[in-house]
Formats: C-alpha cells, structure tokens, sequence
C-alpha cells in the first residue's frame, strides 16, 4: 500500500513503507509513537489521522531495551549530535536573517 498510495515525496515509499528498526520515541510523532505501543508484532493499526494525513502502521518486530556497546551505540550518537548541531545552526541562522532583515511599511496614497 505505501508503494501505491504514499506521497511521492514520501523518501520510505519505494521500501513499502518501512523505517527499518528504530526507536519510535526518536523518529516519529507521539501519537504515532502512542499507535504503535498499542500493537503487538504483525498487527496492523486502524487509519490514524494527523493534520490531512493518515498514517496506518504495522509493527513489524519489537526489541526490548538493552544495553548497546560502543560500537554499536556510535552510529546512533553520531547521527543525533549531528542533527542537534544542524539545529543549532539552523536557529542560528534564521535570528541572524532577523537581526539584519529590515522592514518598512508605507502607507499607500489615497
């Protein structure tokens, strides 16, 4: 179905759908996040709807919490500080355009 009906711009379409396996807490929205505690491996959710959207998930695989070692936690470090620092710059940039945007409003003549 993600193949077929999924938006285009969709960058998991063309792999069904599917995120591989991920902490849910660290990619999606919590009332995904809430969707798929309620499942158990291979059910499939009812249709959730956010904003325009809808979104039906299947809990492929469940992984208990466990203690990862370094090498296998790297990726996962490496991957968040990234995006925190691209945040950071982001925030960054975006005060710098409003600290030197200026603006005028004119009244138009009569």
């Amino acid at each position: 179905m993600a193949r077929r009906y999924s938006s285009p711009r969709d960058s998991k379409a063309k792999e069904g759908g599917s995120w591989g396996k991920v902490n849910p807490e660290d990619v999606f929205r919590k009332e995904l996040v809430e969707a798929l505690a309620l499942l158990k491996p291979g059910e499939v959710s009812p249709l959730v709807v956010l904003e325009d959207y809808g979104y039906i998930l299947r809990k492929d695989d469940q992984q208990d919490s466990r203690v990862l070692t370094f090498e296998e936690a790297a990726q996962y470090v490496e991957g968040r500080l990234k995006i925190e620092r691209s945040e950071t710059l982001y925030k960054e940039w975006v005060t710098r355009l409003r600290n030197e945007a200026y603006i005028s409003i004119l009244d138009l003549p009569e």
